[in-house]
């Protein structure tokens, strides 16, 4: 049943028999175009550039009218550019339009096979469409009917943009189903829990993940957006979100187990909530202090190793301990319902034992940045004299050029020319491939030192904020 999530069923949290005791049930998409859809599936497998089939399905099924009208649908949650508007009379004109202009290439074209495999393909994706709108109008229905539902508290949808909706679960408990999808990269799927009018937020995400923000983390309790890998950057893996409709079930199961332990005991509710965030986070930094090889969630939150050396190590040991003092004034929004202060001279402490460490790596990446310079020099003095080497062959291949297009080779191809050309430089120009072959080298040399240089700039402007975010915290405490 939970891959027909969104498809076949809406995933919904409901009150059990008008009490205030919640579950987790399932409630029936009404399936309006049955007959419809099985022609449509029927007309996409045996349609053969055929557009007045197409038009033939709107003209014996005019209840498919229906489905006029603007629909946040997302077809995929993670996806972009997903509302559209439903016109069935402006389709079938451009149905007809459509016909018009592939008859017209088929005229005025001897080669047809692309054209008649593209207007097939045009074809195929508007069945598909169609189908889409069916989906979309259906759920739509759905969604209707769980809102009039007085038992039904919160449902799922694959509505695009921003809703934010919060359900006050019992009378300490309220949960925040906070959706943005339907815009690639920036989608999202958080829960917020809140206890007592107090925010939970997931310290530990600072330490499970190599790539954490502050900003980011206090805006959920927890993530329901599996990561992608994207590309590695600056040394560090980045990885896009990836949300699917099965994960409304793992929402709205997390809320309502969250939920329960609240009601069932507050102490259980605050041990595993509260307070083992802190300690894990509080842990993890005192791991990253004092190790260098470290673990951290990546693509379906599987653990890759990561291994921090040198300058690099300390800039990340640095941004860790120094970002956690952002949290303190998270964690002390618990201070009414747990004990924390042990968390935040924990945090302290280890910011007082990185701060001279952090000052003296200026001063060390100061020195590397000196001797990349000194070893830069020579390299650069080398590439400009190679760089002027290589515009003279530059020139004299483009004499050669010029002097083959202008000759008796008029009747050769583009390609053929360009072999002539390579074969005339080579005979004249024996030291080429060794010039090119050093030419090479040298211009990786250079290239790698250049990036080696602007990434210690980096990591040393980086480490100068965080050694001026913990001076700034203690001198304003």
């Amino acid at each position: 049943m939970i891959d027909k999530i969104n498809e076949e069923y809406l995933c919904v949290l409901r009150y059990i028999d008008n009490s205030k005791d919640l579950a987790l049930d399932y409630f029936p998409i009404h399936f309006h175009f049955q007959k419809e859809l099985e022609e449509l599936e029927l007309l996409r497998q045996s349609i053969n550039n055929e557009s007045e089939k197409i038009l033939y399905f709107f003209e014996t099924n005019k209840e498919i009218n229906k489905l006029n009208g603007f629909y946040k649908y997302c077809r995929k949650l993670d996806g972009t550019f997903q509302e559209f508007t439903v016109d069935i009379d402006r389709t079938k004109e451009k149905i007809k339009a459509k016909e018009i202009e592939f008859q017209k290439e088929l005229q005025s074209n001897e080669e047809t096979y692309k054209i008649k495999e593209e207007y097939q393909e045009y074809l195929v994706k508007l069945i598909n469409d169609i189908i889409v709108w069916i989906k979309a109008f259906d759920i739509k229905i759905a969604y209707r009917k769980c809102y009039d539902d007085p038992n039904i508290l919160t449902f799922s949808h694959r509505i695009s943009g921003w809703s934010n909706p919060a359900y006050q679960l019992s009378e300490n408990f309220i949960v925040d189903v906070k959706t943005n999808f339907g815009y690639g990269n920036s989608s999202y799927f958080f829960v917020k829990l809140k206890y007592k009018n107090i925010e939970i937020t997931p310290l530990s995400d600072w330490i499970n993940y190599e790539i954490a923000k502050f900003s980011e983390i206090i805006r959920y309790t927890k993530s329901f957006a599996n990561r992608t890998y994207k590309g590695t950057y600056n040394g560090k893996r980045v990885f896009k979100p990836s949300i699917s409709n099965i994960q409304w079930k793992e929402a709205l199961d997390y809320t309502l187990e969250a939920c329960n332990c609240s009601k069932e005991s507050e102490m259980v509710f605050i041990e595993k909530y509260l307070i083992q965030e802190c300690e894990i986070m509080v842990s993890g930094l005192e791991n990253f202090l004092n190790n260098e090889e470290f673990q951290f969630y990546g693509e379906n939150n599987k653990y890759y190793n990561v291994d921090k050396k040198g300058h690099y190590l300390i800039e990340f040991r640095a941004e860790k301990i120094s970002g956690a003092l952002d949290f303190i004034s998270k964690i002390i929004e618990y201070k009414s319902i747990a004990s924390i202060y042990q968390f935040i001279e924990r945090i302290e402490s280890m910011n007082k034992e990185i701060q001279p460490v952090i000052k003296k790596e200026i001063i060390a990446i100061n020195e590397s940045i000196k001797n990349l310079k000194i070893e830069i020099e020579p390299v650069n003095l080398e590439l400009e004299k190679y760089n002027k080497q290589n515009t003279e062959f530059i020139t004299k291949i483009n004499d050669i050029r010029i002097s083959v297009s202008s000759s008796d080779n008029k009747g050769l191809n583009f390609s053929d020319r360009e072999l002539l050309v390579k074969q005339i430089f080579s005979e004249k120009n024996p030291d080429y491939l060794d010039f090119e072959k050093e030419y090479n080298i040298i211009k990786e040399n250079h290239r790698r030192l250049i990036e080696q240089l602007n990434n210690f700039t980096i990591v040393k402007n980086n480490i100068i904020n965080y050694e001026e975010k913990i001076k700034d915290y203690f001198e304003n405490k």
